[in-house]
């Protein structure tokens, strides 16, 4: 920029002077712990899309969506995806809580083969 004429001698110096990595924040946009299923299946769509549709190779797809500035708008309702996984993060409690329970409810216990609980 400076070559260009865009900044002076001064905004030069004092752009190198400037501790960038510690006011960088990457991920802050991120929401933690929620929907990591949902934007997994987000990313894989993506890159599919662009390799079928663009022609890109899988190395190229993944570095367009890291690093390429794509915008990616879902349909996922943040707020009820919350409400979702705190009953599923508080299964037994709301499961086994008769105060919880607002209707009627039937669960078994059945195991399958490899001793895994299936309805």
């Amino acid at each position: 920029m400076l070559q260009l004429g865009k900044i002076n001698e001064a905004e030069y110096e004092a752009a190198l002077a400037e501790d960038i990595q510690s006011s960088l924040k990457p991920g802050q946009k991120e929401i933690g712990g929620i929907s990591s299923y949902f934007n997994d299946y987000i990313k894989v769509q993506v890159i599919e899309t662009l390799m079928d549709e663009l022609g890109y190779s899988r190395e190229e797809a993944e570095r367009e969506l890291y690093t390429g500035g794509l915008r990616i708008y879902s349909t996922m309702d943040l707020e009820l995806q919350k409400e979702l996984e705190d009953v599923y993060n508080n299964f037994t409690e709301v499961l086994l809580n008769p105060e919880n329970i607002k209707g009627p409810a039937l669960i078994t216990w059945r195991l399958n083969n490899e001793g895994n609980n299936y309805g």
